[in-house]
């Protein structure tokens, strides 16, 4: 009788790296005026992140979903300003979750909100969206 063992040899393993954006160590500016200095982010990047994140809540209002596309944007945002935008989901996260807890309702107007208040519209219920120039028109047409 034959044996009929197949023998593979040792094969390297690849090493896992394991350092990534979430695992890093990274140094924030001690001093700085803003969240987004403290990071390294200016303002005209803290828009972009912020107009990634309406994109993505716009398609899935799920906060997993938008920091998972959002933290795979290798690409187009460095490892710092992709941080940034996973601080500032747990940021509007954070004050969904304290409006539901706590009952708050709020107004927002079309014309004057800023962005982090547009994505927080599109991730909770409790902000209520007015558009005074649609209002207009509807009154208008009655």
């Amino acid at each position: 009788m034959k044996n009929n063992k197949i023998i593979i040899p040792d094969t390297p393993k690849k090493k896992i790296k394991e350092e990534g954006v979430i695992t890093q160590k990274i140094a924030l500016e001690r001093v700085a005026k803003s969240t987004a200095e403290a990071f390294g982010v200016s303002d005209i990047r803290k828009n972009e992140i912020l107009k990634k994140l309406i994109a993505v809540a716009q398609i899935y209002p799920r906060y997993s979903t938008i920091s998972e596309v959002f933290l795979n944007c290798a690409d187009r945002f460095t490892e710092k300003e992709r941080l940034y935008g996973l601080f500032l989901m747990g940021k509007i996260k954070g004050l969904a979750t304290m409006m539901k807890i706590a009952n708050i309702q709020t107004k927002c107007n079309t014309l004057t909100m800023n962005r982090e208040q547009k994505l927080l519209s599109l991730l909770s219920k409790r902000v209520i969206v007015e558009d005074p120039l649609l209002q207009s028109l509807l009154q208008k047409g009655s």
